[in-house]
């Protein structure tokens, strides 16, 4: 039957199976590209990290008010033992001022004590202290007058001296007391100071091991996020790249009646591995490199495999498939140097892994005009040309329009 007499008949039954059961074929949506998911999932990670950096600076905050409220409070107790301590001086030096009276003392009644024994020993010498005797045993009354005045004296000398000893004593005792309590409260201020000023310093080292932590987070995060966006920032250049091929494809219109036509003449003849042809076909197509086809088009691994790969030596030359234009040559992610070109009417072919381009975006080529040389740049496990051909940027089987 001929081409066009079974292009016919498929529209037919095509028209009529719709008719029938009402099924509307749904619009193609636009793939995403690989870079485009890369970078919308950079993109999550540096919203993520950020919400994370916030929080973490929230903390941070708030450890470093706790920390300067422990440091504050520190510095007022500091300042309490200060004064603390500058009392325990000042009491220090009275109870020494004490010790100095209280030896003082201990030797003015050591000295009355030993006023009082000379008394006692000179009016024992004498008779005893009995002013009776003493005037009985005088030789006139002149004289015994004379005794008498004097026993009186000497026992009012006697009876002050007894009581500045007993006043001295009262105040030995006094200042003996004294000495202990000023010695017992300067102990309990000095160690209540001491122990309220250690756990100030407890406190405050702790806040200060937290803020660290804290601040050690925030800046952890912050370079992440710097990575992130760095990051962000080349596949975002990758992705413009992609998104430019694309946008070349999809600004043509959907396959030509020629190319189905072509499709529907050759696709039956493509089987297998083959070594392909560097002839000219009537519909100007030829194959872009010389060599032996090492995998098809299809779904491998449960992914699609967009076009063919085409073994040959590294540096063999690449033709152009079909005359067309340049819209993109240079390096992009996995297709590592790729060359893009516009054939008109929605088509599109696309040449990868190439080791050396020979043409810029831009130039117009003719069919079989050598455009670079094989490679295995990019996602590649050895030298070969990764071919492709779009119509209206959707992947078509090469074969269908190669001779």
């Amino acid at each position: 039957m001929p081409t066009l007499q079974r292009l016919r008949l498929h529209v037919v039954v095509l028209v009529m199976l719709v008719a029938t059961i009402g099924v509307v074929l749904p619009a193609t949506a636009d793939p995403v590209l690989p870079e485009e998911q890369r970078l919308a999932d950079i993109r999550a990670k540096i919203a993520t990290v950020r919400q994370e950096i916030s929080a973490a600076k929230a903390t941070k905050h708030r450890d470093a008010v706790s920390f300067a409220n422990a440091q504050r409070q520190l510095a007022v107790v500091m300042n309490a033992l200060a004064a603390a301590e500058q009392a325990v001086q000042r009491q220090q030096q009275a109870v020494d001022e004490a010790r100095v009276r209280l030896a003082t003392l201990r030797a003015r009644e050591a000295q009355q004590r030993g006023v009082m024994a000379d008394r006692a020993v000179t009016l024992y010498k004498r008779g005893g202290m009995d002013s009776l005797t003493t005037v009985l045993g005088s030789d006139s009354a002149t004289h015994a007058l004379r005794r008498s005045a004097y026993v009186d004296a000497v026992n009012r000398a006697d009876a002050r001296s007894v009581q500045r000893v007993m006043s001295t004593q009262t105040a030995v005792d006094a200042q003996r007391i004294q000495l202990r309590v000023e010695q017992e409260a300067l102990q309990r201020v000095a160690a209540e100071q001491r122990q309220v000023a250690a756990e100030a310093e407890v406190i405050r080292d702790n806040r200060a091991v937290v803020l660290a932590a804290s601040s050690s987070r925030v800046n952890s995060l912050q370079t992440r996020e710097t990575h992130l966006e760095a990051e962000g920032r080349r596949i975002a250049a990758l992705a413009r790249r992609a998104q430019r091929m694309a946008a070349a494809s999809r600004s043509w219109p959907s396959a030509t009646s020629t190319a189905t036509a072509t499709a529907g003449d050759t696709t039956s003849a493509a089987t297998g591995s083959a070594t392909t042809s560097t002839d000219v076909g009537t519909a100007g197509w030829t194959w872009p490199a010389g060599g032996t086809v090492t995998s098809e088009f299809g779904y491998r691994w449960g992914r699609l495999h967009a076009g063919l790969d085409i073994g040959a030596p590294e540096g063999s030359p690449i033709w152009a498939a079909r005359a067309g234009t340049v819209t993109f040559a240079g390096a992009m992610g996995g297709y590592g140097n790729l060359v893009l070109l516009d054939h008109g009417g929605g088509v599109s072919t696309a040449y990868a892994h190439q080791s050396s381009i020979m043409v810029s975006a831009g130039a117009s080529v003719s069919a079989g005009q050598q455009i670079g040389q094989v490679g295995s740049t990019g996602n590649s496990t050895g030298p070969h040309l990764h071919f492709e051909t779009r119509i209206g940027g959707s992947p078509q089987n090469p074969r269908s329009y190669l001779p």
